[in-house]
């Protein structure tokens, strides 16, 4: 690129970053001209008119109520509101199905249907298809909204269910298909990410506002095709803010979430997948964002717990997991301390399985 060009980009970037928030506004849909009539068009070639048609809903899924519109004067088309209407009737239970079923998803890891993205022929059917029914009902009859089947799946049972399985439950479903136990299942990036910084103390939770843009260490600066394009947030505080407003170039995703499986944005993602490979390990032990965290973690647990080593053990564990050390944990715990610096225990439990999965 050239020089002189990339330093102009960079300046508009970070003249963007500096600019004061935008004032609320709204968008508002009108018609200047008549609504053109539409035409099949033979073999897709726009000069190639066919038969007038008009507006309908795909016969092979359902037939759908008529759409009436008036002809040859100036409205409001009818076409979204009939779409909409006809989504969320009762007698087409399809959206309510899949949505219910990308909820569960997020719960559990895998859906009712472990194809999210395809309710056809060609994918799986529902493990517990009553169960799906029901949540699909449920869904409509409460307003529609996801802050209530949120609720209602993670005060359930099997949510509530532990994810020990016994020998029974191994043998008779060892893929946890009929819901024996509760998934154990690993953070996904942007939580992991959320994590550390919520431990740490360094969160940032404000909400709303532009896409954040956080530095780059110097080697991913050095991998990066254009670092230009890439320039930080000039307030630091922002750096700190939860992955949800990080802002994501299809050309450079930040290492951390690409290295814990985040989603490629340039396709449809069903379903966040989830491996383990050696460079997650590397990130959370040697990594520059893990390591800046545990400093972090170290201040906010002396803050908390003084110069005591027995204390700074029982507060760490308590902040990084909701609970105290167990005897041996303590001990073990105590002894690295006594050879290592606050910081190193930090990242310690940063890299403990019960910091990265959930049980």
């Amino acid at each position: 690129m050239d020089p002189q060009r990339a330093a102009l980009l960079q300046q508009l970037g970070e003249a963007y970053l500096r600019a004061p928030s935008r004032m609320p506004f709204f968008i508002g849909l009108g018609h200047e001209d008549v609504v053109p009539d539409t035409y099949i068009l033979t073999k897709g070639d726009f000069k190639a008119r066919g038969a007038k048609v008009e507006p309908g809903f795909i016969s092979a899924l359902h037939k759908g109520p008529e759409i009436v519109e008036p002809k040859g004067v100036l409205f409001v088309p009818q076409r979204r509101k009939a779409l909409a209407e006809w989504l969320t009737s009762p007698e087409d239970p399809l959206l309510g199905r899949v949505m219910a079923n990308r909820l569960w998803v997020g719960h559990f890891g895998e859906g009712i249907v472990r194809t999210p993205n395809d309710f056809g022929r060609q994918g799986e059917p529902p493990t517990h298809p009553e169960l799906l029914d029901w949540l699909a009902t449920e869904f409509a009859e409460q307003g529609w909204s996801i802050k209530k089947m949120h609720r209602l799946i993670m005060l359930s049972s099997v949510y509530r269910a532990s994810s020990v399985a016994d020998e029974t439950a191994l043998k008779v479903d060892p893929d946890n298909r009929l819901l024996s136990r509760m998934p154990r299942r690993r953070l996904d990036a942007d939580s992991l990410r959320d994590t550390l910084l919520a431990t740490s103390g360094a969160l940032n939770l404000k909400m709303g506002g532009v896409g954040v843009i956080p530095p780059l260490t110097k080697e991913e600066i050095l991998a990066a095709r254009f670092p230009n394009l890439w320039p930080p947030n000039p307030d630091p505080a922002e750096h700190n803010r939860r992955s949800v407003y990080l802002q994501m170039k299809r050309s450079l995703t930040l290492p951390l979430l690409q290295i814990f499986d985040a989603p490629d944005s340039a396709t449809s993602c069903p379903r966040r997948e989830r491996s383990t490979v050696a460079p997650q390990a590397l990130a959370l032990m040697n990594g520059e964002f893990a390591v800046a965290q545990s400093e972090k973690f170290a201040e906010r647990i002396k803050k908390a717990a003084g110069e005591t080593l027995e204390a700074q053990v029982e507060t760490g564990f308590k902040m990084a997991f909701g609970r105290p050390p167990s005897a041996g944990e303590r001990v073990t715990a105590l002894d690295y301390l006594k050879r290592n610096s606050l910081a190193r225990l930090g990242l310690l439990l940063f890299n403990m399985n019960e910091f990265v999965y959930v049980d």
